[in-house]
């Protein structure tokens, strides 16, 4: 990892700082995976059609969004709560409790771009466990913002790529 792209995101993780996780999207045929949507709800081009999501998921996606590919742990001060290496309902259902608070701070570590994200009580820790060859998916973990995508993994991978602007469909 270059200090090139991690001077890259951190500007970026700074200006998630204070965004509210309005929608945590985990459990069913994605396992362990997961993702967070933040701030702004942005009308989606093509709504998804998946029904197990609410529809203002369907029809919104954040002004950034984290999926997580790798291993990851919930805690608090006193205690880990959940983690990737659970099965069942249990991850899924303490993950949720990201949804409506704000981001308090988010920070990247180590050539791999291991995460941590700070809410009011909680750390949400992300160890980029993906490396080649063949990994069972491609990236660690991926911020998808209006016009950026970034995307650690895997190992000491890292892009950035530019969005194009696709327009919004009227209702």
């Amino acid at each position: 990892m270059c200090a090139k792209n991690l001077d890259a995101i951190k500007p970026v993780l700074d200006g998630l700082r204070g965004l509210e996780c309005w929608y945590v999207n985990a459990g069913g045929s994605a396992g362990s995976s997961f993702s967070l949507a933040f701030g702004r709800r942005l009308p989606r081009p093509d709504p998804l059609k998946n029904p197990s999501v609410s529809e203002e998921f369907r029809l919104h996606e954040g002004e950034a969004n984290l999926y997580v590919w790798c291993a990851w742990r919930l805690e608090t001060e006193d205690a880990a709560l959940a983690s990737s290496d659970q099965d069942g309902d249990h991850p899924v259902n303490v993950i949720k409790r990201l949804q409506g608070l704000a981001l308090d701070s988010a920070d990247v570590s180590g050539k791999a771009l291991d995460l941590v994200l700070r809410f009011s009580n909680f750390a949400l820790r992300i160890f980029c466990d993906h490396v080649d060859p063949d990994p069972s998916y491609e990236a660690n973990w991926e911020l998808v913002l209006e016009r950026r995508l970034l995307r650690a993994g895997p190992g000491f991978g890292f892009a950035e790529e530019l969005r194009p602007v696709v327009p919004t469909r009227s209702p």
